[in-house]
């Protein structure tokens, strides 16, 4: 077995792949195992246990996708820590160069997802031991929030309509941390799809009344604080009411460890590792589904 990429509309879709031997024909053809997803957003998991070890397989995973080897993590540690300095003294043109430059070596979803955003975590739980202050906290928060919103400004949407979907990104009332949801916004538009983010914790009648006149296809509520969770447990309930045809899903940090009697409105999902990859993934179902047949 092996991973192929296929490019279409500008970006790369990775897929497994085994060579099956054809005794009709005396030659192998080659089947498709299974759509693995953006090529740069596979991860291990995506890949079938049995299909892990195969040599081709690894190989790809540590050149292409984000299985690292231990020099890669290490280059990535050393940009991490070097834009964790820069950022802390409050240097944004610094920054701007470190980013720019992480993401032309790793590409833009590797800057997000293994820079950015363990920094922002690794800043917090110092915050939170007091090693920082919390003015360090904020200038660091700023500061890549800076770097998301150029990045973000540069996506090109090369999508068709078939192709797109709306997604709509939001924090429930009370949650005030949204830079997760600016990295999910970063990647989604960067993939081709429509997205509203709302972010700061909307009260629930109008983040209900702006679903309503957005249509999603999806919407992601994430905390970062289990105190918010009943709080976007009401809310997905009532999203789910106003706009039927969307996946509703619920995220981020606040739902790391969810009671063992937790109770989800029907029709809402629960993903405790929002990721990009788990987005873009959710888009792609919502896509295959929108072109399938009715029956």
């Amino acid at each position: 077995m092996f991973i192929r990429v296929k490019r279409r509309d500008g970006r790369r879709y990775a897929y497994l792949v085994a060579s099956e031997w054809r005794p009709d024909v005396g030659s192998p053809r080659q089947k498709v195992i299974k759509y693995l997803g953006p090529a740069d957003a596979v991860e291990a998991d995506d890949v079938p246990l049995a299909a892990r070890g195969q040599p081709a397989v690894e190989k790809w995973l540590l050149t292409y996708g984000t299985l690292t080897s231990p020099e890669s993590s290490a280059a990535l540690a050393a940009t991490t820590e070097t834009l964790k300095q820069v950022l802390l003294r409050g240097d944004r043109a610094a920054s701007a160069r470190v980013a720019i430059t992480a993401i032309d070596e790793f590409g833009t979803w590797s800057f997000m997802e293994r820079i950015a955003k363990p920094l922002l975590y690794e800043i917090g739980e110092e915050w939170h031991a007091g090693r920082l202050t919390v003015a360090d906290e904020h200038i660091v928060t700023h500061g890549i929030s800076d770097i998301v919103r150029q990045v973000t400004a540069a996506a090109d949407t090369k999508k068709t309509r078939a192709q797109r979907v709306r997604v709509l990104l939001a924090n429930p009332e009370g949650e005030q941390h949204s830079l997760g949801l600016a990295l999910l916004e970063c990647r989604l538009l960067d993939a081709g799809h429509e997205v509203i983010a709302i972010m700061g914790g909307l009260p629930r009648r109008d983040l209900v009344r702006r679903a309503r006149e957005f249509g999603p296809d999806i919407i992601i509520l994430s905390t970062t604080i289990d105190a918010h969770n009943d709080a976007a447990l009401a809310a997905a309930s009532d999203l789910r009411q106003a706009v039927p045809g969307a996946r509703v899903v619920l995220g981020g940090q606040g739902w790391a460890s969810p009671p063992a009697d937790l109770r989800l409105p029907k029709g809402v999902a629960l993903a405790k590792n929002a990721t990009s990859a788990f987005a873009e993934r959710l888009a792609a179902e919502v896509v295959k589904t929108r072109s399938a047949p009715s029956m």
